[in-house]
């Protein structure tokens, strides 16, 4: 020990005055690089030093930044996320992240940095669900960097998770509606989807990815093992479900088998003969969604006179109808290929709440259209209390009797 210099209260660490009159504290790990705090007094670096050794904190030795780790996070999940997901991982990132936190320090990230980002969005005019989707993508891109021992704990997770305003969808909700739309696909390109779509409730993506080989006209029968997705060179392909459920056999209406029958003698007949694909392009390759929806399908939605629906708003449709019907939530899960009932109870709640309507409706046209006779009825009948009365007299009895 040098001369003059004090020895440190025994268990404080390594904690000495500077030059410049602060306080430093320094704090060794194991094959980790030392932590430094500073204060203007000891004391204040003592109780900064045991929130140190109270919460370990992972040290990045690398010293990465949040951009960087996003890029590696993202090769490490390229393997295992369809293409799809990962081109809306890195969309993400790149656009809403990287803008707003890219050159702080990994191991430094704050939650009240976290906030500012999301506040700078909000102002931006991002959209709620865009919002969530950042969440998403941040907080797995911790959540790995935790596990790895680059960050001390997620910090996201200890951040509100945005919220959006959930829109009711727009759906067919009456006969005439149905009709309409009915009438509005014929003479369409794509009338044998948009009908199958309408009397299946199957995705756009597993209509898009249907092969005829699936399809047992015979039986009345499609069998959906595969939806459609584009790969990095842009091109499509048919790729399994995220969800087991997903993969699934649909019985068929009659009208639906007639229309296919007619679907495919029509491919047969074409220049370019039968597809591989039951409801393929122009060209006879695989169906392209944004082309048929911009260039069609918004189309048939004017002449149906339902604005604002969408094509998985048909299989909102037919989930409605099924609800409506009183098909069995299980049956319902089944047919659309639901991973949880979650998703399907919200159909219910919607299907009966249009029932409730349609009751209360009819009621008030019942009372309207027969008020005095429906008053005579009532009048007729006895009133709650002299039944109450007769009840406790019939119990009393009985006890009596006993």
């Amino acid at each position: 020990m040098k001369e003059g210099q004090k020895r440190r209260d025994k268990g404080t660490g390594s904690i000495y005055k500077r030059k410049d009159g602060r306080w430093e504290a320094r704090l060794c790990r194991v094959e980790q690089d030392p932590i430094y705090v500073y204060g203007k007094s000891k004391h204040d670096v003592q109780n900064k030093l045991f929130a140190e050794q109270r919460e370990p904190r992972a040290r990045d030795s690398e010293g990465l930044t949040i951009g960087e780790w996003l890029d590696r996070w993202l090769e490490i999940v390229k393997e295992t996320r369809r293409t799809s997901t990962y081109n809306l991982y890195k969309l993400t990132a790149e656009n809403h992240i990287k803008p707003h936190i890219e050159t702080l320090k990994l191991g430094r990230l704050s939650k009240a940095q976290v906030y500012d980002m999301f506040d700078a969005l909000k102002k931006d005019g991002v959209r709620d669900r865009t919002l969530q989707e950042v969440y998403k993508v941040l907080h797995r891109a911790l959540q790995v960097a935790f596990k790895r021992d680059k960050v001390a704990r997620n910090v996201v997770a200890l951040v509100d998770r945005p919220t959006a305003t959930k829109k009711d969808r727009t759906i067919l909700r009456t006969e005439d509606e149905v009709r309409r739309f009915r009438d509005a696909t014929k003479g369409s390109r794509y009338e044998a989807l948009y009908l199958t779509a309408l009397d299946t409730g199957c995705r756009s993506g597993e209509l898009r990815a249907l092969a005829w080989d699936c399809v047992d006209l015979s039986k009345g029968l499609i069998h959906i093992s595969a939806t459609l997705t584009e790969n990095e060179d842009g091109k499509l392909i048919a790729t399994r479900p995220k969800t087991d459920s997903s993969i699934r056999t649909v019985k068929l209406l009659k009208s639906n088998i007639t229309l296919l029958h007619n679907h495919q003698k029509q491919q047969m007949g074409s220049e370019r003969g039968l597809s591989a694909w039951v409801f393929p392009g122009p060209d006879g390759e695989a169906l392209r969604k944004d082309g048929f929806l911009r260039t069609d399908f918004s189309g048939v939605v004017k002449a149906a006179k339902v604005p604002g629906l969408s094509f998985h708003g048909l299989r909102h449709t037919h989930a409605t109808m099924l609800a409506a019907l009183g098909v069995p939530v299980r049956s319902i899960m089944d047919r659309l290929g639901h991973s949880t009932s979650k998703m399907t109870l919200e159909v219910y709640t919607h299907a009966t709440t249009a029932m409730q309507d349609e009751a209360v409706a009819a009621l008030d046209a019942a009372y309207e259209t027969d008020e005095r006779n429906l008053g005579r009825q009532i009048d007729r009948q006895p009133q709650i209390s002299d039944m109450l009365e007769s009840r406790e007299k019939t119990r009393k009895a009985l006890t009596d009797a006993g």
